[in-house]
């Protein structure tokens, strides 16, 4: 072969190779970039999905909150009532260890009657002495200090009508208890205190 001829053929054997190398690299570098381009998508968030991560989990955060403070706020309560339960339950006591009437003697044996020794019923004069349950009608205290800011109320009425099998409405009487507690909310307890 003739040294034209050769060179000719070494010059188009090496743009071959140097057009397939580019064309190679080419292939090569499009795939790299894809490459780079999917691991990139899969690095981090967009701001779109940013934005609604942190709205999902702020609205969460907030009905968590709310019910956490309303929980706090009304664990106290059961501790208000039950101490109103005892203020209300030591008042009912201290009025039912009373006599039913003041002409009642002692022990409650024979009860007051028109037959024996009337009855006084609700007697102003003797409201006072607290020595029956009337004479707590109407009875107002404002606790120790331990309690503060409640308040206890009595009121006694004839209620004899109300318990089966006694015809006569003043031969009972109902004790009635109201304590206020510091919300404003009210607690009552009764009884039933028999002429008997």
């Amino acid at each position: 072969m003739p040294i034209k001829q050769r060179t000719h053929f070494t010059v188009q054997r090496a743009f071959s190779a140097q057009r397939a190398l580019s064309v190679q690299g080419a292939h090569s570098a499009q795939g790299a970039f894809s490459v780079q381009r999917d691991l990139s998508a899969q690095r981090g968030f967009t701001l779109i999905e940013l934005i609604a991560f942190m709205i999902i989990i702020s609205v969460g955060v907030i009905g968590l909150l709310s019910t956490f403070n309303q929980t706090v706020s009304k664990s106290v309560d059961p501790i208000i009532k039950v101490r109103a339960l005892e203020l209300a339950q030591a008042q009912l006591d201290e009025v039912m260890a009373r006599k039913f009437d003041t002409s009642t003697p002692t022990g409650g044996i024979p009860a007051c009657s028109a037959a024996t020794t009337p009855c006084d019923g609700f007697n102003a004069a003797d409201q006072g002495n607290f020595d029956d349950v009337d004479d707590y009608q109407g009875f107002s205290a404002t606790p120790p200090s331990s309690y503060l800011n409640y308040s206890v109320d009595v009121s006694v009425s004839y209620a004899g009508n109300d318990l089966p099998g006694l015809v006569d409405n003043q031969a009972a009487k109902l004790v009635t208890v109201t304590v206020t507690m510091p919300d404003g909310s009210t607690i009552r307890m009764s009884r039933y205190k028999v002429n008997f």
